[in-house]
């Protein structure tokens, strides 16, 4: 699947833009602030109906407009596919595809799959648990529906169990029953998903280890492992003797929203020992290995978004990362750079094809 027309229309810094790109790499250059990312944000939000840099959908309005409009028409070797994603300050969001409207977003999750590389993933490494949980459960929902909907089940069940807290806070005679329901609804859940979370593993890792050793200039072992106690036998006993923690912080202590991955580089941790070089060395083979797993669970090949990642990887690994994604197993590519002149010369003998978001107004 590859996009074979985009067109913008008061999305963040974007007033108008329509382009063809080829279905193979694409290169997107401009000064700074001209808007490459926010056109990689497009197409991402085009794939999974939201933005990856966190705005919300009245952030992403042009402050000249009251609503932006994205279409994009994708093609495949068996059929054509539109979408159409739009939002006003007086209308809700509205997501098409082929002029039928969804009647939930998350029914579009998986059929245009993408992977996102940009400047700030070493997050993954050195941030917290939470940033780790959301890049693996991108993936995972992606790919299967059902965790989808769990995930999003837990996540209300979740708010609603945090928010009973804060009003049994200070009450001496709590009336235990819906705290009771929450509990039985948050656990069955969780099992599910972190059952869910620990066979996927078995799928990803060697994913992640080929790539890692096609991009490390070191011949270091990387393990990736998942922390949790939600498959604990006697987690249940946990949860419910967590209630007193729980009523003093006001929030839900255990569960899988307390789950962590961790990364391991030759047996040490890489928060705390990895190299700078080594971080983004492993975090472009988690977005490769990403990249690989969708394209094997869905059976199509994602679109892969480089956003300014020149400026942060040394000519090794820049040359390393062009080789793989100018094969012809990879799909198709858009990458932006603030300097022509240098990605000119990383991209030469290689075809690709040129947007000037510096005269995008002129196209």
């Amino acid at each position: 699947m590859f996009i074979e027309n985009i067109h913008i229309t008061g999305f963040k810094s974007i007033l108008e833009l329509s382009w063809q790109p080829n279905a193979h790499i694409n290169l997107i250059i401009g000064k700074n602030g001209t808007g490459k990312t926010n056109f990689l944000d497009a197409i991402y939000y085009m794939c999974l109906t939201k933005s990856f840099l966190g705005s919300t959908d009245l952030q992403n309005i042009h402050y000249d407009y009251d609503f932006f409009r994205i279409e994009g028409k994708f093609k495949n070797e068996q059929s054509k596919t539109k979408i159409e994603a739009s939002f006003s300050h007086s209308t809700k969001k509205i997501f098409k595809i082929n002029k039928e409207e969804y009647a939930k977003l998350s029914e579009h999750i998986g059929k245009l799959p993408v992977v996102l590389i940009a400047p700030d993933d070493t997050d993954l490494i050195r941030g917290g648990s939470e940033l780790r949980r959301r890049f693996f459960d991108g993936i995972i929902c992606q790919s299967d529906a059902e965790y989808l909907q769990n995930t999003l089940l837990y996540n209300h069940f979740l708010k609603q169990r945090n928010h009973l807290l804060k009003q049994l806070s200070g009450q001496s005679n709590i009336n235990f029953d819906l705290l009771d329901l929450y509990d039985d609804k948050l656990i069955a859940i969780g099992y599910k998903i972190a059952e869910k979370r620990k066979s996927f593993l078995s799928d990803f890792i060697p994913f992640l280890e080929k790539h890692h050793a096609e991009i490390a200039t070191e011949l270091d072992c990387i393990e990736l492992g998942y922390e949790t106690q939600n498959l604990d036998l006697d987690f249940m006993l946990k949860f419910k003797n967590a209630r007193t923690k729980d009523l003093q912080f006001l929030r839900t202590t255990l569960g899988t929203h307390t789950d962590d991955y961790d990364i391991v580089l030759n047996e040490k941790s890489t928060k705390k020992y990895a190299s700078q070089g080594q971080k983004k060395t492993i975090v472009i083979a988690l977005k490769l290995a990403q990249y690989d797993f969708l394209e094997k669970t869905l059976n199509r090949k994602p679109i892969l978004l480089l956003d300014d990642i020149f400026d942060k990887l040394d000519d090794i690994r820049i040359q390393k990362l062009i080789r793989i994604i100018s094969t012809s197993e990879m799909g198709q590519v858009f990458l932006t750079d603030a300097r022509k002149e240098r990605s000119i010369a990383i991209l030469q003998n290689i075809p690709y094809q040129l947007l000037d978001m510096d005269n995008y107004h002129n196209l």
